[in-house]
C-alpha cells in the first residue's frame, strides 16, 4: 500500500486551522507559555486520535508543504497539553522509537517540549528511557535535552541528571560519538568541572563528535580551565571531522560507488571503526521498529570486515538477532550472500566459537543460519577439515530434529555436501517428520544429490563468494550502483505506530509492503538468494 499523503481536507475545520497556524516567534520550553490549543482551536480529547495522525507526519513534511510545514509540530504540542489519563509519557516515549530522525530536525523542539511537559513529574522514567541502549541515539539525545531543561526548571533533579550524564560518559564505549558529543556539550553548559578528566579522556580516545560539543579547547574554556595545547588531540579533532565527511559520502551514495571515500576510510582505519559501529547500532535500532534506512550499513559492515574489527562483532551479531523480516529490511540480499563471509572475517578461525553458537537453541534463527553458512569459509581457508565439517553437520542435523526446529533443520539439509550417503537416514527422518521447508528444498532433490552424485564439496564451497578483504572489489560490482532503481519511501510514522500496538490512538490502520526473501531485490539484482544455494 502506498505511503499515505497528508490531506488537509481529511480533518475537521478546527484542526485544519491548527495545521495552518504559523510558527510561533519562539517555542518556549515551559509548556505554560505555549499556545493554549484547547482554547484557541477548541481541541478536545475526542481529537486525540486525529492529532496523533497529524503528528505522525513529522518525518514526512518538507518545505514543499508550505503553510502546513508546522502542522505536525503543532499536533505534538497540542498532545502535550492533555493530562496523563489521555496522553501519557510511556506512550510518547514508545512513539519516539518509530520516528525516522534524519528528516525531523525542525520538529525536534516541539517533540522535546512535549517530553519535558509530561516527564517533569516522572524524571525516573525519563532517566531509564535515556539509559536504554536499544533506542536510537537521536531518541536518547532528545530525552537528554529534555532532562537538562527539567533540571534547570527544577533544581532538585540536577544531581540525578548530572550523575546520569557522568555515568554514561564514564563507560567510554565505542559507537556513541554523537551521544557523547551532546553529553559533553551539556556538561560544559552546566559548568560541571568534575567532569573535565572524563571529557579529556573521551576526546583523547576519539569518542566525542566535535560537531556537537565543539573542540576540547572550547570546553576547557567553558569550565574555567586554561587550555593546554595538545597537538595529538588537535590532530585527532581534525581527523574526526574528515571521517564524518567520509560517512556522509557513504550515506549519499545512491547510483555511483564512492570509491574515493572507501580509500579514504582506509587511511583512518582505527578512527573510523567507532563511527562505523555507531552506524550499525543505529540502523539496527531503526530496523527493530520497522524503519528502512539508507544503505550506509552496507559500507559499514563491509569495511568492518575488511579491517577485521573484532570489537564490532557484538554489534553485528545484535543486528543479526532481530526478526527475519527486520534483518531482511536491514541487509536486503546481502543477508545470506555477504553476511556469512563478513561474520567469518570478524569471528576468526576458532571453530569452537561457531560450534557453540550453532549448538545453542537460544541462538536467534537467522543468526544461526548465517553462522552455519560461514563454516565453508573455514574449509576454504583450511581452518576446518571436510571430515570434521561433515561430522558437525551430522550433529547439527540430529540436534535440529530433536529440537523439532524446522528452520535449523532446513538450513542444515541445504548445506549437505553432494554424494555423502551417510546423511541419507537423518535427512529422510527430517523429511518424514515434516521438519524441512518444502519451499526451500524437497526430498527427491536431496536424495538425488546424496545418492547419484560423486562425493565432492563443490556445492558447499560455491557459497564462498569473496574473502571480504577489499570493499572496493566486493561492493563496487553491486547492481545497486550499476542499475537504475526506484527510491523507497520511508513508511509514515502512522503506519509504524499501528504496527507496534498503537491502534487505539489512530483512526485507521495502514500496512506497508515488505520485500520478501525471494522477491526481486530493490537493488536490481535478478537472482534470488536462498539459504544453501
Amino acid at each position: 500500500m502506498p505511503a499515505k499523503i497528508f490531506n488537509l481536507s481529511d480533518y475537521p475545520k478546527h484542526l485544519q486551522d491548527l495545521c495552518k497556524h504559523p510558527e510561533p516567534d519562539h517555542l518556549p520550553s515551559d509548556p505554560r507559555e505555549w499556545i493554549d490549543y484547547r482554547t484557541l482551536f477548541s481541541v478536545t480529547e475526542a481529537d486525540i486520535p486525529l492529532l496523533w495522525e497529524i503528528a505522525s507526519f513529522i518525518d514526512k513534511m518538507d518545505d514543499s508543504n508550505g503553510e502546513l510545514y508546522y502542522a505536525p509540530s503543532h499536533a505534538w504540542m497540542a498532545l502535550g497539553q492533555f493530562d496523563e489519563s489521555s496522553v501519557n509519557l510511556a506512550k510518547i516515549l514508545d512513539a519516539l522509537n518509530l520516528i525516522y530522525w534524519p528528516t525531523v530536525e525542525y520538529g525536534l523542539i516541539a517533540i522535546r517540549d512535549v517530553v519535558v511537559r509530561l516527564g517533569t513529574d516522572d524524571v525516573t522514567q525519563l532517566i531509564k528511557a535515556f539509559q536504554d541502549e536499544k533506542r536510537h541515539d537521536k531518541t536518547r539525545t532528545l530525552i537528554l535535552d529534555a532532562l537538562v531543561i527539567i533540571q534547570k526548571n527544577h533544581p532538585e533533579y540536577r544531581e540525578s541528571v548530572v550523575q546520569m550524564m557522568m555515568d554514561e560518559l564514564s563507560k567510554m564505549a565505542i559507537g556513541f560519538r554523537s551521544l557523547y558529543g551532546h553529553i559533553v556539550y551539556h556538561l560544559g553548559e552546566e559548568n560541571i568541572r568534575d567532569a573535565l578528566p572524563l571529557i579529556e579522556t573521551a576526546y583523547s580516545q576519539g569518542l566525542v563528535e566535535p560537531d556537537y560539543s565543539g573542540f576540547l579547547e572550547n570546553i576547557q574554556k567553558q569550565l574555567g580551565v586554561e587550555p593546554v595545547s595538545n597537538p595529538d588531540i588537535d590532530r585527532l579533532e581534525t581527523e574526526l571531522e574528515a571521517i564524518s565527511i567520509i560517512v556522509y559520502k557513504f550515506r549519499r551514495a545512491e547510483t555511483v560507488f564512492p570509491k574515493q571515500a572507501v580509500l579514504d576510510a582506509r587511511k583512518y582505519r582505527d578512527l573510523i571503526i567507532p563511527l562505523l559501529i555507531e552506524e550499525v547500532r543505529n540502523a539496527t535500532a531503526y530496523s527493530r521498529f520497522g524503519i528502512i534506512t539508507d544503505g550506509v550499513i552496507q559500507f559499514a559492515v563491509h569495511l568492518l570486515a575488511e579491517f577485521q574489527a573484532k570489537e564490532s562483532l557484538p554489534f553485528v551479531l545484535e543486528s543479526l538477532s532481530l526478526t527475519e523480516d527486520q534483518e531482511w529490511d536491514l541487509y536486503i540480499d546481502s543477508l545470506y550472500e555477504s553476511m556469512p563471509g563478513i561474520l567469518y572475517r570478524l569471528m576468526g578461525n576458532d571453530v569452537s566459537d561457531y560450534d557453540r553458537m550453532l549448538r545453542n537453541p537460544e541462538t536467534p534463527v537467522v543468526l544461526r543460519a548465517i553462522v552455519l553458512s560461514a563454516l565453508p569459509y573455514l574449509i576454504k581457508y583450511e581452518n576446518l577439515s571436510r571430515d570434521k565439517h561433515a561430522s558437525l553437520l551430522h550433529d547439527y542435523l540430529r540436534l535440529g530434529i530433536d529440537e523439532a526446529n524446522e528452520k535449523f533443520v532446513t538450513g542444515v539439509v541445504c548445506a549437505l555436501p553432494d554424494g555423502d550417503t551417510s546423511f541419507l537416514p537423518l535427512a529422510k527422518e527430517a523429511f518424514e517428520k515434516d521438519l524441512v521447508d518444502p519451499e526451500m528444498v524437497d526430498w527427491p532433490f536431496v536424495e538425488s544429490h546424496l545418492l547419484d552424485r560423486k562425493p565432492n564439496y563443490d556445492s558447499v564451497l560455491r557459497c564462498v563468494r569473496s574473502d571480504f578483504s577489499d570493499t572496493v572489489a566486493t561492493l563496487g560490482k553491486w547492481g545497486w550502483f550499476t542499475e537504475p532503481k526506484p527510491k523507497t519511501a520511508i513508511p509514515p510514522l502512522s503506519s509504524r505506530l499501528s504496527s507496534f500496538g498503537f491502534d487505539d490512538i489512530l483512526p485507521q490502520q495502514q500496512k506497508e509492503h515488505k520485500v520478501g526473501r525471494n522477491d526481486r531485490c530493490p537493488c536490481g539484482r535478478d537472482d534470488g538468494q536462498r539459504l544453501g544455494e
